[in-house]
C-alpha cells in the first residue's frame, strides 16, 4: 500500500483508499521543491535516479548530490528505487553508480530475476 501511495500515480493507487498521510510529491530533478519539504520531520525521500514511467529521465547528478546532502543534515534515509535500472540497465550494475551518490536503501527487482518474479531491498548499516 504505502507504494503504490509513494508512486504518486492515481491509477495505481485509488482502488487502495484510504492511503496513508503524510507523503509529500515534488517535481523530478526540482531540487528547489524538495528543499521545500524535506525537514526534520521527514524520515525517508524516495527517488529513482532514472525516472522510468515518467519518460526514461535521467537525474541531474546535482539534484541526487543535493537530496544526499539534504537527507544527510535532517537525519532522512535516501533510497534509491532501481527496479526498473537494476542490474546492467544503464551500463552500471545500478544507476546510482553512474552518479557516485550512494542511497541507504536500495530497491532493485525485474533484471534481477531474469524472468523469475523477484525483487530485493539493499541497505547500507545507516
Amino acid at each position: 500500500l504505502f507504494t503504490v501511495s509513494a508512486g504518486g500515480q492515481p491509477k495505481y493507487s485509488q482502488d487502495f483508499a484510504p492511503l496513508p498521510n503524510g507523503i509529500s510529491h515534488v517535481a523530478y530533478n526540482d531540487l528547489e521543491a524538495a528543499k521545500a519539504v524535506i525537514n526534520e520531520q521527514t524520515c525517508a525521500v524516495i527517488v529513482e535516479p532514472v525516472q522510468g514511467e515518467g519518460g526514461v529521465i535521467p537525474a541531474d547528478i546535482e539534484f541526487l548530490k543535493g537530496l544526499r546532502e539534504l537527507c544527510d543534515q535532517f537525519g532522512a534515509l535516501l533510497i534509491f528505487d532501481e527496479v526498473q535500472t537494476g542490474v546492467g540497465r544503464t551500463g552500471a550494475l545500478y544507476a546510482y553508480m553512474n552518479y557516485g551518490v550512494i542511497p541507504d536503501v536500495l530497491t532493485t527487482a525485474k533484471a534481477l530475476g531474469g524472468g523469475f518474479p523477484v525483487g530485493a531491498m539493499l541497505t547500507t548499516d545507516k
